[in-house]
C-alpha cells in the first residue's frame, strides 16, 4: 500500500498570480498612454486646417477718382485639432461676368476697416483700421475684417452677374484657401452708383 504520510501534489492551474497581473495591467496601460501621447503629438502638430467662409453681402460703388470699389468681409476659421498658427500672406480678388468671354478683373486688397453709424447723417462712414498684410490664424481666434478692394480705374461694373473670388495663400505651403460669391446688379442700381462718385455703395446679397 502507498504510504499514506508522501503529500499529494496539487494540480496546477492556468491562472496568473496576482502580481502578473498587476504588472501587466501597467504594461498596458503605459502602452495605452503612449500612443494617446504620440497621437495627440502628431495631431496637434500636422499642419493647420484652415477654412475660408465668404460673406452673405458685399457692398460695391464707382466712380470718382479711383476704379470701382467692393468691400467684402471674409473669415478665417481654424478648423483642425493643430495647434499650429498658420498665416495668411496675401489676399487675391478677381471679378468675372458669367456671362461673356472677357478675363476675370483683377482686384487690389488696398486696405481694413469698418463700417461706423453716424447718428446725424443715419449713414455709415468708412473708418480705416490698417493697411493690407499678412495675419494670424489660430485654433483660438478666427480672424475677421472687412477689406476694401479696388479694381482698375478703366473698369467699370455694368448691369448683370458677376462671381467674386477670393484666393489666399498661406506661409505653411498649404492648399490655397480659395472662395466665391455671385453678385448681380441691375441696371437702377448701376446708375446709382455711378451717379455717386465713389461716395456712397449699395448692398448686394450674394449668392453662393
Amino acid at each position: 500500500m502507498p504510504d499514506t504520510d508522501e503529500a499529494i501534489p496539487t494540480p496546477k492551474r492556468g491562472w496568473l498570480r496576482p502580481e502578473s497581473i498587476s504588472n501587466w495591467i501597467a504594461t498596458a496601460t503605459a502602452l495605452i498612454s503612449l500612443a494617446i501621447s504620440l497621437y495627440t503629438l502628431v495631431i496637434t502638430t500636422n499642419e493647420p486646417e484652415v477654412t475660408l467662409m465668404m460673406p452673405n453681402q458685399v457692398r460695391i460703388t464707382q466712380g470718382g477718382n479711383s476704379g470701382p470699389l467692393l468691400y467684402l468681409q471674409p473669415m478665417f476659421i481654424s478648423t483642425g485639432l493643430s495647434e499650429r498658427v498658420e498665416v495668411v500672406t496675401e489676399i487675391r480678388m478677381e471679378v468675372a461676368a458669367t456671362k461673356g468671354t472677357t478675363s476675370p478683373t483683377q482686384f487690389v486688397w488696398d486696405e481694413m476697416g469698418q463700417w461706423v453709424a453716424d447718428p446725424n447723417t443715419m449713414m455709415f462712414n468708412w473708418t480705416f483700421t490698417g493697411d493690407a498684410g499678412p495675419f494670424l490664424v489660430s485654433a483660438r481666434e478666427a480672424q475677421f475684417f472687412t477689406g476694401l478692394f479696388i479694381g482698375p480705374r478703366d473698369w467699370f461694373f455694368e448691369a448683370g452677374t458677376y462671381e467674386v473670388t477670393v484666393t489666399a495663400d498661406r506661409i505653411s505651403g498649404a492648399q490655397q484657401l480659395v472662395g466665391s460669391v455671385r453678385v448681380t446688379l441691375n441696371e437702377e442700381q448701376i446708375a446709382f452708383i455711378n451717379n455717386s462718385q465713389g461716395q456712397q455703395f449699395l448692398i448686394f446679397p450674394v449668392e453662393k
